[in-house]
């Protein structure tokens, strides 16, 4: 399969020779989108993913994966687009390796067991759109260096650790683009900064023929699309 450049595995029930109940198959070096969510994949995510110096797309979502991420997350590939990770038992911190000029437009973390603080590598990640980091153990504060990303349109925080007050905006107003936000089940303290919600523009509607969705932000990363929104829609 030396030509494949497509791998994609996902929602199946595939059984004998072709069990998904293993670990993640092995694609070839030339792999550009590799696709498996929604199977029963056990097991660490292997060291050869770091060789995938092309990979566009990586979706291992809704399986049973477990152990550390590998610190090549992240910036492995400078064609990475899209990795979606979400519905798994990973656990530990998430690797502070997401390098500047990144091409990730999708991160999504989220039901999985990691715990420490969101890595601040991210602020290298300049067309980042959807941010997804709900639902596992994250203790730190609000992360209002993300306001920086210029293209951040959903932020999804739930169901962590977060404490402490959102204060309000030194300079400017950040978040620009950010059109969804998720705060719920965290331990915030005080009063929710009421400049911030007079500066975010894009949430406001202005002109309804130029209203964008969940759908529409995704829209341009492909299969991840309906995993995503299975999620949060």
């Amino acid at each position: 399969m030396q030509n494949l450049n497509a791998l994609n595995l996902s929602h199946n029930l595939l059984t004998g020779s072709n069990n998904l109940q293993g670990p993640l198959p092995v694609p070839p070096l030339g792999t550009v989108n590799y696709l498996a969510s929604n199977n029963s994949l056990t097991g660490e995510i292997p060291s050869w993913i770091c060789n995938l110096n092309i990979l566009e797309s990586l979706v291992l979502s809704h399986n049973n994966l477990s152990g550390l991420l590998p610190q090549c997350l992240g910036n492995f590939s400078d064609e990475l687009s899209v990795l979606d990770l979400q519905g798994n038992n990973f656990f530990g911190t998430i690797p502070n390796t997401f390098f500047k000029e990144s091409r990730l437009g999708v991160i999504d973390l989220s039901h999985n067991l990691f715990e420490g603080r969101i890595p601040r590598s991210l602020i290298n990640c300049s067309k980042l759109e959807f941010l997804g980091l709900g639902n596992y153990q994250i203790s730190d504060t609000f992360p209002s260096w993300l306001g920086t990303l210029p293209k951040l349109n959903v932020l999804i925080l739930r169901s962590n650790i977060f404490y402490g007050v959102i204060e309000e905006p030194r300079t400017g107003c950040g978040f620009s683009k950010l059109r969804i936000i998720d705060l719920s089940n965290n331990r915030f303290s005080g009063n929710l900064p009421s400049k911030s919600f007079l500066c975010w523009n894009a949430m406001k509607i202005v002109n309804a023929s130029e209203l964008r969705y969940l759908q529409d932000v995704l829209s341009s990363y492909g299969q991840v699309t309906n995993n995503v929104l299975s999620t949060y829609d």
